[in-house]
């Protein structure tokens, strides 16, 4: 008997500290993240703070694509505009990569799957790099330095693209496959952009078509629909514009567009702030912002000290009832 006890406390411990974990983490995830958060993540890493697909299926390689639960989570609580925002390096940062690391993060940027929306014949391949022009600082710096297209390029001929895998599935090309993805950015880059390559450029175009056609030669038909090399013309970068680019040319036009965006974001924030009860009486300090509760997404440096402190503290409580609460019921069992 006194082992069966034993057997159902320890279920019923078991059962207490999942509950106080899920509690604990529950409160965590309930906090969304600001997209100024999210893109400060770049000064850590380098590299995209939300992940497309799946950690994963990133991680065996083969599978179904499916969305990540952060991308998913993201797109949810910042929306379109805010993951984008997000995606985008802070200037300095983005100042300091290498084209080269610039044009790999091109291969494997989240928005890269638009480019599926449209096949090989049409005309709507423009749009989708018009959308990578205006929102993607990445792709808009490399169109803007002078080896940005050389880059660019070579990221396209050393794009893992397996024949095989899309051989024994005919339908890989248009799932969320970001290698998939790549293929086709750089197949219609080369289509869409050529018109601005220098001599360098252009032969170096001309041998990675050859390498490509031949390699899509033993693709099936269905697949190859989509990877079409449209032919180039001899152009000698006619183009002597610093910012080699098709759609906008302008930096302030692109950088207009996320000045509104953050405006409207910062009245929102305000005005969740407005609404909240104020014990102030004073007219001047009711109209002054509280420090740490502004519209600005970031916040204070103390505030967010003090919430990381007050986490930590429920965390510890948590798991010392947790604990004793299992120490007793195993004493009680013990004397039975």
């Amino acid at each position: 008997m006194a082992e069966k006890r034993i057997f159902k406390n320890k279920h019923i411990v078991q059962m207490v500290l999942l509950f106080l974990f899920a509690f604990f983490f529950e409160g965590i995830a309930a906090k969304a993240v600001t997209a100024e958060e999210l893109k400060e993540k770049w000064r850590e890493t380098t590299d995209y703070p939300l992940h497309l697909l799946d950690s994963e299926y990133e991680k065996k390689g083969y599978g179904t694509p499916k969305l990540s639960d952060e991308w998913q989570q993201a797109t949810r609580d910042l929306g379109m505009m805010g993951v984008t925002y997000a995606l985008n390096p802070p200037q300095d940062v983005l100042e300091e990569m290498s084209s080269e690391q610039l044009a790999d993060l091109m291969q494997t940027w989240p928005w890269i799957h638009l480019v599926s929306t449209y096949n090989s014949n049409g005309e709507h391949y423009d749009m989708f790099f018009k959308y990578a022009e205006l929102n993607s600082d990445i792709f808009y710096e490399l169109l803007n330095r002078d080896d940005g297209y050389i880059c660019l390029l070579e990221a396209y001929r050393k794009n893992p693209f397996d024949v095989e895998k899309n051989n024994k599935d005919i339908n890989f090309i248009l799932s969320l496959d970001l290698v998939e993805k790549a293929e086709i950015f750089g197949c219609q880059f080369i289509r869409y952009y050529h018109q601005h390559f220098t001599q360098e450029e252009y032969e170096l175009a001309c041998e990675i078509k050859q390498e490509k056609m031949a390699m899509y030669e033993q693709l099936n038909e269905k697949t190859r629909y989509w990877l079409n090399l449209a032919e180039i013309d001899m152009l000698e970068g006619t183009s002597k514009e610093k910012i080699r680019a098709n759609y906008y040319l302008s930096y302030e036009s692109r950088q207009d567009v996320w000045d509104s965006w953050l405006e409207t974001e910062k009245q929102t924030r305000n005005l969740e702030v407005t609404n909240e009860p104020s014990s102030q009486t004073n007219d001047s300090e009711v109209t002054a912002e509280p420090q740490g509760q502004t519209g600005d997404p970031n916040m204070t440096a103390d505030h967010e000290e003090k919430e990381r402190t007050s986490v930590k503290l429920v965390f510890l409580v948590l798991v010392i009832v947790g604990v004793s609460a299992g120490i007793l019921i195993f004493r009680k069992c013990k004397k039975a």
